[in-house]
């Protein structure tokens, strides 16, 4: 899975911030991929076996974005993280 998040500018209470208001690399956010693989292994009829890595290059935040806000929410503010398991159909 690949997701694309655009290039954005900030906004403060439906009101653009100028130029010169904040740092460059505050007030403008680029555009960024994020890489997300997983795999299963079905074991039998009723046994999965499950692994992934989200964010898979550890692709970097833009400043000032801890998750809210901003879009925050589209990001995963933890970075990189790896997950597996098993399920089981009964």
């Amino acid at each position: 899975n690949m997701r694309y998040f655009s290039g954005a500018i900030r906004s403060f209470a439906g009101s653009r911030l100028g130029d010169g208001d904040l740092p460059p690399e505050i007030l403008y956010a680029e555009g960024t991929f994020i890489h997300d693989i997983s795999a299963q292994y079905n074991a039998s009829e009723k046994t999965a076996i499950f692994f992934g890595v989200d964010n898979l290059f550890e692709a970097d935040l833009p400043p000032g974005v801890y998750g809210a806000g901003f879009g925050g929410a589209n990001y995963d503010a933890i970075g990189r993280y790896f997950y597996g398991g098993v399920s089981f159909s009964f």
